[in-house]
């Protein structure tokens, strides 16, 4: 399997894709308190030829920021499977703007 690819998006902060009255909930723990990291996990069932059992493929995708000022300045950093990065980086600019 090949290295996971990265990508940095500009105007995407993960608390904007998380439900606001969550949020809201968990900001009331503490005032300075963000959402840093947000990881999916793809998982797909295929059969292996050679010996007609079961393989489970998983794919990892993750949404980041890696320190203060990013999550400041919304910039996220994708990171995981090619093919699921480029899918989500469509999602997310079409549904926020992002870069």
């Amino acid at each position: 399997m090949a290295e996971p690819e990265k990508y940095i998006i500009s105007n995407i902060n993960i608390n904007s894709l998380l439900n606001q009255d969550f949020i809201k909930e968990i900001r009331g723990l503490s005032a300075d308190i963000n959402a840093v990291n947000l990881v999916f996990i793809s998982t797909e069932r295929k059969e292996d030829p050679s010996n007609k059992q079961m393989q489970v493929i998983v794919r990892p995708l993750i949404i980041a920021h890696e320190n203060e000022n990013e999550v400041k300045n919304s910039v996220s950093h994708v990171t995981g499977d090619p093919e699921l990065i480029k899918k989500t980086i469509e999602i997310l600019q079409k549904k926020f703007g992002g870069k």
